[in-house]
């Protein structure tokens, strides 16, 4: 996957396209404690190369 075609902060759509999961399953994320979030006002933001280092841990465990 070639993150640098991806905007720094990624809307949760993106997020949850790049992850392949299902909405309820994205929000879930969104709101999980080890999840990289931004939120800018209302909206939630999850920054690029925080979604890439939090794939890296899953895929350690």
């Amino acid at each position: 996957m070639n993150w640098e075609n991806y905007p720094l902060l990624l809307k949760a759509k993106e997020v949850q396209k790049i992850l392949d999961v299902s909405k309820g399953k994205m929000y879930e994320l969104l709101n999980s404690k080890d999840f990289p979030v931004v939120k800018v006002g209302r909206c939630f933001r999850v920054p690029r190369d925080g979604l890439k280092a939090w794939i890296e841990r899953q895929q350690a465990k």
